[in-house]
């Protein structure tokens, strides 16, 4: 058995009993190291660039879970995680170690790496806004549906009612996620993702009248995408909304002006009578 299908198998990385079970001899092993293809480190043998979560969660007998492995399935994520690993109660794991040990009754361990279970286990570790975001994510992917965040087990019932009163399959970023639930809690109506005919889909339509548009971090890297977005813009206008396109950094910052500006600009269209 080749190491490194082997490996591959074990989903990154494995101990060496566990390699030479699966039928991988301690010289292919030893090659492997060598010539770079695999990597060892304490307590297991790794694939290049295996999550740390991963290597944690073979050293302790564990599961890479919660934000973890949310991370490693592609669901967005607000801050990069340290490794988040779920262990049977009889392990112990090193309290001085930067990682998150997650000890649950409310899956098994055949359950607990699952994405119903990170996205649930997540909301022992993150903001509801937070955990919002992974949901948002995991649904636009279709890598769970709504019937498997109501079936939550983890928080409080006002938590998971809230999560799921928010939540929005639509939402294709994590910042199309903070600027719909701001936007809705102060009373305003969001669609996401609304489609115009021969102009395209846009990020937010607020109220029905204010186009919210959100470009994130590496958005534009070309001249044409700015023109194509501007061209957009204008047509847009002439339809009769009004757009408001913000940065990554707009939507992230503290004092967040999202909310102001588009309720300055219904107060103004609606005749200084806004009733958001």
């Amino acid at each position: 058995m080749n190491p490194i299908i082997a490996l591959r198998r074990c989903g990154g990385a494995a101990r060496r009993v566990t390699l030479l079970r699966a039928g991988v001899s301690r010289g292919a092993i030893l090659r492997a190291v060598e010539r770079g293809h695999i990597v060892r480190h304490p307590g297991c043998y790794a694939l290049p660039r295996t999550p740390d979560a991963v290597l944690w969660a073979v050293r302790t007998s564990g599961v890479a879970t919660c934000l973890s492995a949310l991370r490693i399935a592609g669901v967005a994520l607000r801050d990069d995680p340290v490794p988040h690993v779920w262990v049977p109660e009889h392990r112990g794991g090193r309290a001085d170690a930067a990682v998150v040990w997650h000890r649950t009754s409310a899956y098994a361990r055949s359950e607990v790496g699952s994405m119903e279970a990170s996205l649930d286990l997540a909301g022992l570790c993150v903001t509801p806004l937070d955990q919002l975001i992974a949901i948002d994510s995991a649904l636009n992917q279709g890598l769970v549906t709504r019937d498997d965040v109501a079936a939550f087990r983890i928080g409080s019932r006002e938590r998971r009612a809230w999560l799921m009163s928010h939540c929005d399959d639509r939402a294709e970023s994590l910042l199309e996620t903070i600027a719909r639930v701001r936007l809705e809690e102060a009373g305003l109506t969001v669609a996401s993702q609304v489609w115009f005919r021969g102009i395209g889909s846009v990020d937010l339509l607020v109220e029905g009248a204010v186009v919210v548009e959100l470009d994130g971090r590496a958005h534009h890297s070309d001249v044409a995408a700015f023109r194509r977005d501007r061209a957009r813009d204008r047509e847009l206008n002439a339809l009769g909304f009004q757009v408001l396109r913000y940065t990554y950094a707009d939507v992230i910052a503290p004092e967040f002006g999202v909310v102001a500006d588009v309720e300055d600009v219904l107060w103004r269209r609606r005749g200084g009578q806004f009733a958001g």
